[in-house]
């Protein structure tokens, strides 16, 4: 038997964008044996375009919101529970490419002694251009293996991003499930940062998807209460150990910057809702 893939979307109030992403989904070169979607309490008629378009997809109608990290968690596990091989992460504004999974799946063999935990998709904004959200580091566990993967078109990550992630199920067996209750933003920051500690995490670059964010935004250029979750799970990431030292200072530059974009585009109102996530981060943790 073939190895069986599950694609597990997890949406909020997105109808258009989800029929765009469930059709680009049944539409790969080498599609999934299963689409799962979490429909989060949306109340724009995402669930019932699903139910009447796409009656093979399995639709999970929650009565709450749970952000991505909820709707992430639900669907590894549910994957899991149904005997995934491999899971493939999609957040509910991107668009893959028709060729998306075939190209992480050509990766995914074991080669100079290295087995591959998680597979990631170059994620571009409708210019063509890389997204910003999207960035990692290099992950310096792996940089002996840094020539042979250029060659193949991989690149040795730190960590990966929900946008489009293909994950082994031996990933989820060592590590879990993400947290629950970062809800959104760096929730997929502390998950394949888990990961990645031990496990060799690539992002292939001929596996392209579309974020398809109004702006090509970073969480600093956010406007309103939202920000509130940057700065108190990225204190949660910060307080854990996933991180060593060194990848903290990066975490801890980048964070500042993400804190100066946010007060130059909201003003003083800003102070407020950075205080209570800092107030948030500083003394409660996430619940495993």
């Amino acid at each position: 038997m073939g190895e069986t893939i599950w694609a597990v979307i997890p949406t909020f109030n997105r109808r258009e964008l989800l029929r765009e992403r469930i059709g680009a989904i049944l539409q790969q070169t080498r599609p999934p044996e299963v689409v799962w979607v979490r429909d989060n309490a949306s109340h724009d008629g995402s669930a019932q375009m699903i139910a009447r378009e796409f009656p093979q997809v399995r639709l999970v109608c929650g009565r709450a919101n749970l952000g991505s990290s909820g709707g992430f968690a639900e669907g590894i596990k549910a994957a899991f529970e149904g005997g995934a091989d491999w899971i493939w992460l999609l957040d509910n504004d991107a668009i893959p490419q028709p060729e998306a999974l075939e190209q992480m799946l050509r990766h995914r063999i074991h080669q100079e002694g290295l087995s591959v935990a998680a597979l990631g998709s170059l994620a571009l904004w409708i210019d063509g251009n890389p997204h910003p959200m999207n960035r990692a580091l290099p992950n310096w566990r792996f940089l002996q293996h840094y020539g042979w993967l250029k060659q193949i078109g991989c690149f040795p990550a730190r960590w990966s991003s929900f946008v489009s992630v293909l994950m082994a199920r031996v990933a989820v067996e060592r590590y879990g499930i993400p947290y629950y209750d970062f809800f959104t933003w760096n929730d997929d920051l502390e998950y394949f940062g888990r990961i990645g500690r031990r496990e060799l995490i690539v992002f292939a670059k001929d596996s392209v998807v579309i974020h398809k964010t109004p702006t090509p935004y970073t969480p600093g250029k956010s406007v309103g209460e939202r920000f509130f979750y940057d700065v108190r799970n990225r204190l949660w990431v910060l307080r854990g150990r996933v991180f060593d030292p060194v990848e903290k200072l990066w975490l801890i530059g980048n964070f500042l910057g993400h804190i100066l974009e946010y007060l130059r585009s909201n003003g003083a109102t800003g102070f407020a809702v950075i205080w209570r996530g800092v107030q948030a981060g500083l003394t409660t943790r996430p619940r495993s």
